[in-house]
């Protein structure tokens, strides 16, 4: 099997077993080695042409930090990888060089997806009903909200230095999307999303202010007093996953009328 496009990640082989999504996927270049470090690979990086290297090398990350995310939601740890592209030609792979692009990264970074590669995938999909893994993949696609929150999620794990900030974003979003702050809205939300974003909102004096989490906090040296205990990264993560979790519940429950 060889792939246009591909980067070696640093995990057990057994990943190339991990099959989420039609979108994306884990194999081993090496068969006779079976201890080989695996590639990943996506049919949305493989359309794009040879001399796309660092479009190539921004959407195969931006690939790997969404299913990175699908993953630590599923109990799981981000996916690490090489930092080098590999393009496979003439028999062989090689590492083509890119110099760097500022709009091509933010362009990639807000849509990696091929709208084409979507239709032809989907097309082969009809009547599917997706499980809740599936159906995260999906809504990624789809919405760049889902799109955004896995990402944050994935972000933070690479650098906690960017925990607090991405993890406040996803709050705001998901606030944003249920409409939990807003008086008589008509939305429907389970007691599940409710209890898990107010934990959440708890840990919010410590993420917003220095006393609280010190460089990792939101804003900067104010004087706003920190929490009188405060929480540790660890729990604050678990409740951030589980907000995130019962989130798409919720957006699974309105799309398919089932819990």
């Amino acid at each position: 099997m060889y792939d246009k496009w591909s980067v070696l990640v640093y995990e057990n082989p057994g990943i190339v077993s991990w099959s989420p999504s039609s979108h994306f996927y884990f194999w081993n270049e090496n068969t006779d080695m079976p201890d080989f470090d695996p590639s990943f690979s996506s049919p949305h990086v493989n359309i794009l042409n040879a001399d796309e290297v660092y479009r190539a090398f921004v959407r195969t990350q931006t690939l790997l930090r969404i299913i990175s995310g699908v993953r630590i939601l599923s109990g799981g740890r981000r996916i690490r990888h090489c930092k080098e592209l590999h393009f496979f030609e003439n028999g062989y792979y090689k590492k083509p060089r890119y110099n760097e692009d500022l709009d091509v990264f933010l362009e990639e970074l807000t849509n990696p997806f091929d709208q084409e590669v979507v239709k032809e995938i989907r097309s082969k999909d009809v009547g599917r009903n997706p499980n809740m893994i599936e159906f995260i993949i999906d809504e990624s696609i789809d919405d760049y909200i889902a799109r955004d929150i896995l990402l944050w999620i994935a972000l933070g794990e690479e650098d906690l230095l960017y925990f607090i900030t991405n993890a406040y974003k996803i709050m705001d979003s998901i606030r944003a999307d249920t409409e939990v702050d807003k008086k008589n809205s008509e939305l429907v939300l389970s007691d599940d999303l409710i209890v898990a974003i107010k934990k959440m909102k708890k840990h919010f004096r410590y993420m917003n202010t220095y006393e609280g989490s010190g460089r990792l906090s939101r804003h900067g040296n104010t004087r706003d007093t920190g929490p009188s205990k405060k929480p540790s990264i660890d729990i604050i993560k678990q409740d951030l996953i589980e907000v995130v979790r019962e989130w798409f519940k919720y957006r699974y429950f309105l799309k398919h009328k089932k819990q």
